[in-house]
């Protein structure tokens, strides 16, 4: 009798350790699919900030940060609002009306700073939203029917204004969604704008000189 105890509790010991060790293997490939995804993530990052970095005029910042973005993140859409005094660091005639001559200049538009801000909470924030019926219509003309989720990024000056906002859209319902973590896109919205301060400076002084 105590014999066939022992065999049951030795069996069950097993069954248990097998199940435990199944269950740990599972964990395991969690964490190096999530580690794998997170390298891969910040891979993407780095990519997109060294955009930021490099370039040597707000037009050829924010092309880039268009063009090549949409192949970096895998969305469809990217598109910036600048308040209407950026304009001024375009070249002449880059909104002009008709066919341009600007690859992006579809992409990049100008308005009134409040403008801006009635898209973006009181204290301006990123904005996620996802399972969208249609994305924003300002920020994403004449595209926002088959956005179905995004990314508003606000850009401010050194003392908190608004001066404007990047903006992504993917046609994928859950690719920006509510609760999502904001952190890389809020380090990015900081360094666009610092690198936007750094062309004004730029441009106020070659005006001076």
């Amino acid at each position: 009798m105590n014999r066939n105890m022992i065999e049951k509790a030795r069996e069950l010991t097993n069954t248990q350790l097998r199940k435990s060790n199944q269950a740990l293997r599972k964990n395991l490939k969690r964490v190096i699919e999530c580690s794998s995804d997170n390298e891969k993530a910040q891979e993407r990052m780095d990519d997109y900030e060294a955009l930021v970095f490099e370039a040597e005029s707000l037009k050829e910042m924010f092309d880039s940060m268009i063009t090549q973005g949409r192949r970096i993140f895998e969305v469809q859409f990217i598109t910036v609002a600048l308040e209407q005094a950026h304009i001024s660091m375009y070249p002449e005639g880059y909104k002009k009306k008709g066919k341009s001559i600007f690859l992006e200049s579809k992409n990049v538009f100008f308005a009134p700073a409040i403008t801006i801000a009635l898209h973006f909470p009181e204290i301006p924030q990123v904005v996620l939203r996802g399972r969208l019926k249609e994305g924003n219509e300002f920020f994403f003309p004449g595209a926002a029917a088959v956005i179905h989720s995004e990314a508003l990024i606000p850009l401010r000056t050194p003392d908190g204004a608004l001066t404007g906002a990047l903006c992504f859209g993917s046609k994928a319902p859950q690719r920006f969604m509510e609760g999502y973590g904001t952190r890389f896109l809020d380090r990015l919205g900081r360094l666009v704008s610092l690198k936007m301060e750094v062309f004004r400076a730029e441009e106020m002084a070659a005006k001076a000189s």
